[in-house]
């Protein structure tokens, strides 16, 4: 009888801290989120685009054969074929930029938007984030990482643009989303058939 007295004890202290204790649970505390804004559209375009005093605004919508080529050139679907482009001349050159969103449905959710700045030979000369929602710590907001899309291409080899933080679904979302702006600046102004 002692014994099991004893069992039921050792039992009732088990169950009562496993139940008073504090669940586990996967939420980030508000002070380790991040919310800022740091550039609005119109100071992004300014700094990718110093010392051009004109830009101009251009949409454009793919058609089903230019999606089919983007496709191609990315190996996945696309779902948006609306994009906007901002161009500007610079030292004889013409200069290319767009904004561009990524959302991810994880824990935390995150979302950014980012700006890119491609040269007129599709090579990616600047990459900048202007709003970003999500964890403090985020690798995708640091300048060490997004000085691996400098040069890129929409032919280039995307696996070598890494975090220290591992493949997050954040950085994949950035590293399609300006894989994908690279092939849609392609396909619409460097590719002879269009």
């Amino acid at each position: 009888m002692k014994t099991i007295n004893i069992l039921f004890l050792l039992f009732s202290i088990v169950l009562t801290s496993l139940t008073a204790a504090p669940a586990y649970s996967h939420v980030i505390p508000e002070d380790q989120l991040r919310n800022q804004v740091y550039l609005s559209t119109r100071q992004a375009l300014q700094k990718v685009f110093a010392g051009v005093h004109k830009i101009k605004k251009e949409s454009r919508k793919l058609s089903a054969s230019q999606q089919l080529q983007i496709e191609k050139l990315l190996q996945r679907k696309i779902e948006d074929r609306r994009i906007e482009f901002f161009t500007a001349r610079k030292d004889d050159l013409t200069l290319y930029a767009t904004v561009g969103k990524i959302y991810v449905n994880s824990h935390p959710v995150t979302k950014a938007r980012f700006i890119v700045l491609m040269d007129s030979k599709g090579q990616l000369e600047e990459c900048r984030i202007m709003e970003y929602q999500g964890p403090q710590r985020a690798e995708i907001i640091s300048r060490t990482f997004l000085d691996q899309f400098l040069g890129k291409s929409a032919e280039s080899d995307f696996s070598t643009v890494t975090s220290n933080q591992g493949s997050t679904p954040p950085v994949k979302a950035l590293i399609q989303e300006v894989q994908k702006t690279l092939a849609l600046y392609k396909v619409l102004y460097m590719d002879s058939s269009n």
